[in-house]
């Protein structure tokens, strides 16, 4: 019984120390400057999207294929239908901190986005990758905690 115990102790702690080891938090002065206005500029054309209704396309030399084809009319439509229901309208964006996925490369930017009600606190995750291109656009709820 102890074995079993002190196993399942061992791999929750294996699964923590797997996030430090794969994803390495970046200083504030470690971030590039540039990237990071980059990915706020991004970021904020998004979401800002939901209070225009007026979706500007991604340019190949911001984003991936991949994004750039995720990043449709219909889909944003549905998105910010969704927010503006249940969040109101988009406030803005505050840049919270970077992480460096060691393996990949890419740099993980977390933004707190900030809409018209007060419960309404949402993650912006947004992902840059090895070319200096937009890889990713996540929404989440809010944690303090960075969970990959």
């Amino acid at each position: 019984m102890v074995t079993v115990f002190l196993l399942v102790a061992c791999n929750a702690a294996q699964d923590k120390n797997s996030v430090s080891r794969l994803y390495k938090k970046l200083d504030i002065e470690a971030v590039d400057a540039t990237q990071k206005q980059k990915t706020t500029a991004l970021g904020q054309q998004i979401l800002s999207t939901c209070n225009t209704s007026y979706l500007k396309p991604l340019s190949p030399k911001d984003a991936t294929q991949k994004v750039i084809k995720n990043m449709t009319v219909k889909r944003m439509t549905q998105t910010c239908l969704k927010y503006r229901t249940q969040y109101g309208n988009f406030k803005g964006l505050t840049f919270v901190e970077a992480y460096k996925n060691r393996k990949t490369d890419e740099i993980v930017y977390r933004y707190q986005a900030k809409f018209d009600k007060k419960n309404a606190l949402k993650e912006l995750r947004m992902v840059i990758n090895k070319q200096n291109l937009l890889a990713s656009v996540q929404s989440k709820d809010w944690h303090n905690a960075f969970v990959p």
